[in-house]
């Protein structure tokens, strides 16, 4: 029996074509295509309003992967309204859409699709449910489509309407993602059909590394899924990394009926290199899971012979102070005890083994892991305090054992909380069998939280990765834990100015804004690939009022009784005659402005959101001054929460100059990150937006062309930047 197998969307230019499952999304063919998600307008409402945020980023991911793979799609959000009908004067080759309206609304009679409709779906009854919208395909030339709840009932996975069953037990999981990079295929018998949906529908979750989180130092690959299978991950384009499977999490008892459900392996995320990263989540060779996310090294893989310490203020609360010092084992800075006991105890290691965490003598905390290596166990676990038996899982892939051991499974982790020990000594003793063959003797950190939530922190370090170089830290809630967020905020400019810079690492990113993002202009497309090749210097903060009266000698700003509030009302012009001084005066560094390319990748920081924090505009006030809340002027520098770079106020406060001339659309931008220096050049470009801004114009993608480069406004300030010699 011949079967074919639709997912959530259809490639039907493949069909007869395709033989095996592919593990990327499709891509579809040659030519512009748009994928419209489709919406209802509720006559007292903006349209923006009933989109469901939480769908559209994960469509727009899709749709970002698609392109990736080949195609050249743009992604809109369309309304049910007469002036958003997203049928009419619709002439691309392919139209997708994606709906929770009647078909007459997506699509009515009278403004039939114009090109090919593959596949239009709506969302039923409390967005529980997937159903696939029929009727409209009335209008379209679409051949045939096998129906979803019809294909779960030839699998026998049960109808959608049937709680828990096919389409339910996925879209729970919030994983739109993963449904929409199905792909047609073609399958001999129901057998096979089967055996890969049953894998795409097992329940599982990839946390570590989770989507749009940051990394840095020793860290862990980890999840859950509910069955067993043959898990492997890939990072970017490199090799596959097994998973071991079967470690104890309790957590999951409800979802998966047993605790043996969770997949771990240890992993030096500087390995990876500073910047945004892929992972890809395969069960049994098919793909099932993807994540993006961002990681912060010292520019080594691994940093080696440093001592030091820093006291974060006001962490975690205001008024209170915690000292953190840096633990080599797993390049991280971790909590200290303020009474922190010396350890007098003496740790041990049989041949043939070693316990690498927790080491002996050194200080842990947050999430952390019990691991090292054995050449050879039979059933390995440990006890902490002497307390109840920790199962440790064994055969992680361990390449540095290959001279000892013979082989390289021989690794052996589990997960641990340092929380749950308390502030203080604790001991941990490693058998295997009955027979003791590690003990080591170490401190714990604690702020007297498990699990401290809500609390942020972004401070410099000294000694970091070198004596003199310094490295920018900053609390990531998941790991519980300081981690790198990149190469450093330099020590203030020699010149008695008082510059801080960041450096921003090398790196590609997606620029411009998808049709879909609430608010964007036709001047942020199309969506393009740029490649920043070169790490680069970018201010800290935007230039302050006093900066700039110490390099020119006056304060050309509209709100000049504040000196550390951004400088306000400077031309593009005036800003290439202080930086033209500055350089002159300094003799140190050449400062420069960044491209408008470098301003919206240090901007999005990993990001692909409408905002570097996400997409929830209610959020904004945390992150910037603007017209909601900086009433009517402009206000001190890092008065706001910073981005994952550590550059603060890049929404609002003062709108930015870059260097480039303004243009009209992307259309032939450069693509290395370098300035666009063709256009209108009498008008150049200003970002970010300012306290006189709407939420709309502080997006990462928004651009102003309002000013011509001799126009002098109480909106526009600047940042330095400098590239690296």
């Amino acid at each position: 029996m011949r079967i074919l197998l639709l997912g959530v969307l259809v490639n039907l230019a493949l069909v007869g074509h395709s033989t095996a499952w592919t593990s990327h999304p499709q891509p579809f063919p040659s030519g512009e295509a748009t994928v419209v998600h489709a919406y209802h307008c509720w006559a007292d409402q903006y349209c923006h309003y009933t989109t469901g945020s939480e769908w559209e980023a994960e469509i727009q991911d899709a749709v970002q992967a698609w392109n990736e793979a080949g195609s050249n799609f743009r992604f809109q959000t369309r309304g049910s309204r007469a002036d958003d009908d997203p049928c009419r004067n619709t002439s691309e080759h392919i139209f997708v859409i994606l709906s929770d309206l009647s078909p007459e609304h997506v699509c009515p009679q009278d403004r039939p699709i114009r090109g090919t409709l593959y596949a239009a779906f709506q969302y039923g009854s409390g967005w529980g449910r997937l159903y696939v919208n029929t009727i409209a395909l009335t209008y379209s030339t679409l051949p045939q489509l096998l129906l979803l709840h019809e294909l779960g009932h030839a699998l026998g996975l049960g109808h959608p309407n049937e709680a828990g069953q096919t389409v339910d037990a996925v879209m729970n999981t919030g994983n739109l993602n993963e449904l929409l990079s199905y792909s047609t295929l073609q399958l001999d018998d129901i057998e096979g059909a089967q055996a890969i949906w049953g894998v795409r529908h097992i329940k599982r979750r990839l946390e570590n590394p989770g989507n749009g989180k940051h990394y840095s130092g020793i860290g862990v690959i980890s999840g859950w899924q509910c069955a067993e299978g043959r898990l492997t991950i890939r990072f970017n384009d490199g090799p596959l990394i097994p998973l071991a499977y079967g470690t104890e999490r309790t957590d999951t008892r409800q979802e998966c009926g047993h605790t043996t459900t969770g997949f771990v392996s240890i992993y030096n995320w500087a390995r990876l290199g500073d910047g945004q990263h892929i992972a890809v989540l395969y069960n049994n060779g098919v793909e099932v899971v993807r994540s993006r996310f961002t990681v912060g090294t010292a520019g080594t893989d691994f940093v080696e012979g440093v001592q030091t310490s820093v006291t974060v203020q006001n962490f975690p609360e205001a008024g209170d102070q915690q000292l953190f010092e840096w633990n080599q084992n797993t390049q991280h800075m971790e909590m200290v005890s303020p009474h922190r006991p010396h350890v007098t105890a003496t740790g041990s290691q049989s041949p043939g083994a070693t316990l690498e965490n927790p080491g002996h003598e050194l200080n842990y905390s947050g999430i952390g892991v019990i691991s090292g290596w054995k050449c050879a166990a039979v059933r390995l676990t440990a006890r902490i305090n002497g307390g109840t038996p920790i199962p440790l899982l064994y055969g992680n892939e361990r390449q540095d054992t290959q001279p000892v051991c013979g082989h390289t499974a021989t690794g052996f982790i589990a997960i641990y909380n340092w929380g749950r020990l308390g502030d203080g000594q604790h001991e941990v003793v490693v058998y295997d069998g009955e027979v003791e063959f590690a003990r080591s003797t170490f401190t714990v950190g604690t702020t007297g939280e498990v699990f401290l939530r809500g609390a942020e922190a972004l401070v410099t370090v000294r000694g970091i990765p070198f004596a003199g170089q310094t490295m920018d830290f900053r609390w990531v809630e998941n790991s519980q834990h300081l981690e790198m967020a990149g190469r450093g905020v330099e020590p203030p400019s020699t010149g008695g100015f008082g510059i801080e810079m960041v450096l921003i690492p090398a790196g590609t990113f997606q620029m411009g804004s998808p049709a879909s993002e609430p608010g964007r202009d036709s001047f942020e497309e199309p969506v393009h690939q740029v490649t920043i090749r070169q790490p680069f210097y970018l201010g800290k903060y935007e230039v302050t009022q006093a900066q700039w009266r110490a390099v020119m000698g006056t304060n050309p700003s509209r709100f000049s009784n504040c000196d550390t509030c951004p400088v306000d009302s400077v031309s593009w012009n005036d800003i290439q005659v202080f930086l033209e001084e500055l350089n002159r005066k300094e003799q140190v560094h050449t400062y420069r402005m960044p491209t408008e390319a470098e301003w919206e990748y240090a901007a999005r920081a990993g990001t692909s959101t409408a905002y570097n924090f996400g997409a929830e505009e209610r959020q904004l006030g945390r992150y910037a001054w603007y017209a909601d809340n900086a009433g009517g002027r402009t206000h001190p520098v890092g008065g706001k929460r910073p981005n994952a770079f550590g550059l603060y106020d890049v929404h609002g406060n003062a709108s930015e100059w870059v260097q480039d001339c303004w243009n009209e659309k992307y259309t032939g931008a450069p693509t290395d990150g370098g300035a666009w220096l063709t256009g209108r050049c009498n008008i150049r470009v200003l970002r970010g937006g300012s306290w006189n801004s709407h939420a709309r114009s502080l997006r990462s993608a928004d651009r102003s062309r309002d000013l011509t480069r001799d126009s002098h406004e109480g909106q526009s300030g600047f940042r330095l930047a400098r590239s690296v010699n």
